[in-house]
């Protein structure tokens, strides 16, 4: 399995990676930037953490989903990639 493009990704995305291709997984779940990057460049489709809370409220799983989105910033200051799109649903 060839990972396009890994400069600046770590060994645990990387890794990740190989084993979504592996085991042809639906989703991979990330949140580093650069490696969703990466990921999508190498056909790998990828979620996020707000991604799998949206999921999560969609399917009724989560009660507090508007708290959680308009408090945004305690997810960028982890440093974790979101579409701002997913805090206006």
């Amino acid at each position: 399995m060839i990972i396009k493009n890994v400069n600046g990704i770590g060994q645990g995305e990387l890794e990740s990676m190989a084993l979504a291709m592996n085991l042809s997984a639906n989703r991979l779940l990330i949140d580093d930037a650069k490696a969703k990057k990466v990921a999508l460049l190498n056909q790998i489709k990828v979620i996020g953490s707000l991604g799998i809370l949206l999921l999560a409220k969609q399917q009724n799983l989560l009660d507090e989903f508007n708290d959680v989105c308009q408090k945004p910033h305690r997810f960028i200051t982890m440093g974790l990639f979101f579409c701002p799109v997913i805090v206006s649903l």
